[in-house]
């Protein structure tokens, strides 16, 4: 799960046998210790200032196993929030989140990963300091100065694990050689179609809400040449320098 702004919660996962049942309680309205209804274990509740949970699921269209992902927020969705303006939210900051990480599978992207885990220097910052840019750069920088570096390392090391996936899919035989490098590519320019399965409903997680959202890269048009082969040495590179 990943930290949002708001007012603290606890949050209980129980690790008891063969049992992953996760609940939300408001803080003050519960003790800081509660008993799993699934499994009758104690579980103690971790403080948050809330959670979004995802998960591969099923598709409850065509029944098939990590065809769809589930978001879970602990907190209910306002009523009356048009969906499409909620898929349009999301859908953009999962752009900008793969946009992100993307810089560091570039060219230059093992020195700026360098960089930006050292001293906070984030891609392109250096050369965006003597050019002219817009209100909209300007906005998105702001954002990014703001990051949460050790949150990013995660993302990094999750959107490698993904490439490298890409980077093997011919050979996997699950795609064309083709197909697979224009996703590729598609992945780090940052294009995703992203959309609602079914419009957001409530769930047990709290008396939060759960969406479920299909996610598929965008392929691209243009594509960098032998790109699979390029991305699959920075990545190696970069887990080098991660391991350390």
């Amino acid at each position: 799960p990943e930290s949002t702004s708001g007012a603290e919660v606890l949050i209980f996962r129980c690790s008891g046998k063969g049992c992953r049942h996760t609940w939300v309680s408001g803080r003050g309205a519960t003790s800081f210790e509660q008993i799993c209804k699934a499994c009758g274990a104690s579980v103690v509740g971790e403080l948050s200032k809330g959670a979004i949970q995802c998960e591969v699921s099923k598709d409850p269209r065509s029944g098939i196993a990590g065809e769809v992902i589930r978001i879970r927020f602990d907190r209910p969705i306002g009523p009356g929030f048009p969906a499409y303006e909620l898929e349009a939210c999301l859908a953009s900051f999962v752009e900008a989140e793969l946009r992100f990480a993307g810089q560091f599978f570039k060219e230059e992207g093992v020195m700026d990963y360098i960089a930006y885990r050292k001293n906070g220097v984030l891609p392109g910052a250096s050369s965006d300091a003597h050019n002219d840019v817009s209100e909209d750069q300007q906005q998105q920088q702001q954002q990014q100065h703001s990051r949460d570096t050790k949150q990013d390392v995660l993302l990094v090391s999750r959107v490698a694990a993904t490439l490298e996936a890409l980077c093997r899919a011919e050979f996997a035989g699950t795609m064309r050689g083709g197909e697979a490098d224009a996703k590729l590519q598609g992945l780090l320019d940052g294009g995703v179609d992203f959309r609602f399965v079914s419009p957001p409903e409530s769930s047990g997680f709290g008396g939060g809400s759960t969406i479920t959202v299909a996610v598929d890269f965008r392929p691209a048009l243009d594509v960098e040449d032998r790109i699979s082969d390029r991305v699959d040495g920075r990545i190696q590179s970069l887990r080098k320098v991660m391991a350390e």
